[in-house]
């Protein structure tokens, strides 16, 4: 899907795209469901880039251009629902989080694709399968799926 890198119209595009995804999103959960295979599914729903804090113009029709801080939510079998992990600072700038915790504290880590493709891994109970071995991650474990 398609649409998302507005640099124009930004909110009347991003709220119409945001609904498309939802509805898609639902509908293969819906029939993963109907086949059974919704406790064997874990969906990932990221961005390679996010949108900035700041409109580029003043007009209805003004955008938004790219920044190195997006979001992710994850669904499906072993995630635990209803929280929000991380943060952004006034500038959407990531702030760091308390390793063990995750709560958000200066002096500890930003989450990074790392981190989560480590924890990914964890919940595929892939450590140390050898496929996991020949790709390693760096960076340390955080208990980002409990």
């Amino acid at each position: 899907m398609g649409g998302f890198d507005t640099h124009g119209n930004h909110d009347r595009d991003q709220m119409r795209l945001i609904l498309q995804l939802f509805g898609g999103i639902h509908q293969v959960m819906e029939l993963a469901k109907s086949e059974g295979l919704d406790q064997n599914i874990i969906m990932v729903v990221t961005s390679d880039f996010g949108r900035g804090p700041h409109y580029n113009g003043e007009r209805d029709n003004a955008g938004k251009d790219h920044w190195p801080i997006t979001s992710a939510f994850f669904l499906g079998a072993g995630i635990p629902g209803d929280r929000v992990l991380g943060a952004t600072d006034a500038e959407q700038l990531a702030r760091p989080v308390d390793a063990s915790t995750l709560e958000v504290a200066d002096g500890g880590v930003v989450i990074r694709p790392h981190h989560i493709h480590r924890a990914l891994r964890r919940l595929a109970a892939m450590d140390g399968h050898e496929i996991a071995d020949a790709y390693p991650l760096a960076g340390e474990d955080l208990p980002l799926f409990g």
